[in-house]
């Protein structure tokens, strides 16, 4: 059984170098951003963005289309208009930005999602395409199934990882160069303990402050075993950067 988080409080807006581990091009966003809010970024995408390419017209007659990461708006790109679901401020700015003019965002995780898809008014047979990457969390096939309703993944590009990152990470840490790391999703927390564990640096890892987008990546971050836990209370990165301003209880859902 899990053991509840440590924490260690730091000082209300004490400084931080913060590692950036998001692919490009958010990664330089997210960076602009913290410099922003008086602290310093060093950016290390732990992967990298691949477009793969799909018949669009094999998608047939949809009744709505869904996002759960903004990588997969230009999916949109001409289809006919139908609501569009989303999950987070990223992926809602995204849909926008790519043209789509109803859009219905969910602010936490995809339960959330599917709540709002089943409550949508969506008649019994109705069909939705989920465009997204090869790995997703959790099932809104499943979830949307027991409601009537079909849900076709489609995957539209795929995150690499980015060998490189292993010798920046390294550098970073035993320089104590670092005192925070940004994850912003549960693979990226879980390759960040792979290469932590391949460069033998768990004990400099444990004094991190980890910046997570979610429980579910904080959960995949556990590993660190890091005293200094935040989590985000929305899905977008405003809402994460406000976590440097302060201690935050890291039970806190």
């Amino acid at each position: 059984r899990r053991g509840p988080f440590r924490h260690r409080p730091r000082l209300l807006r004490q400084p931080m170098n913060i590692l950036v581990t998001r692919p490009e091009p958010a990664a330089a966003l997210m960076a602009g951003a913290i410099r922003e809010r008086g602290h310093q970024a060093l950016v290390c995408p732990l992967t990298r963005q691949v477009p793969l390419t799909f018949d669009p017209g094999r998608i047939g007659e949809a009744d709505g289309w869904i996002l759960t990461s903004p990588r997969a708006a230009q999916a949109l790109a001409g289809l006919p208009q139908r609501p569009v679901f989303t999950v987070g401020c990223a992926s809602e700015r995204a849909a926008r930005e790519a043209g789509a003019e109803t859009v219905i965002a969910g602010r936490s995780d995809w339960r959330e999602l599917s709540r709002i898809i089943r409550d949508h008014g969506f008649a019994r047979g109705s069909r939705l395409v989920h465009f997204a990457g090869r790995e997703v969390a959790g099932n809104l096939a499943d979830e949307l199934r027991g409601a009537g309703l079909t849900c076709e993944r489609v995957v539209v590009y795929a995150m690499e990882r980015v060998v490189e990152a292993d010798g920046l990470v390294g550098e970073a840490l035993r320089r104590r160069s670092v005192d925070a790391v940004a994850l912003m999703s549960p693979r990226a927390a879980r390759l960040f303990c792979e290469i932590i564990d391949r460069l033998g640096l768990a004990g400099i890892a444990s004094g991190l402050c980890i910046l997570a987008l979610s429980r579910a990546i904080a959960d995949a971050a556990e590993p660190l075993g890091a005293r200094d836990i935040r989590i985000s209370q929305q899905p977008c990165l405003t809402s994460l950067l406000r976590q440097l301003d302060g201690p935050l209880d890291g039970s806190a859902a």
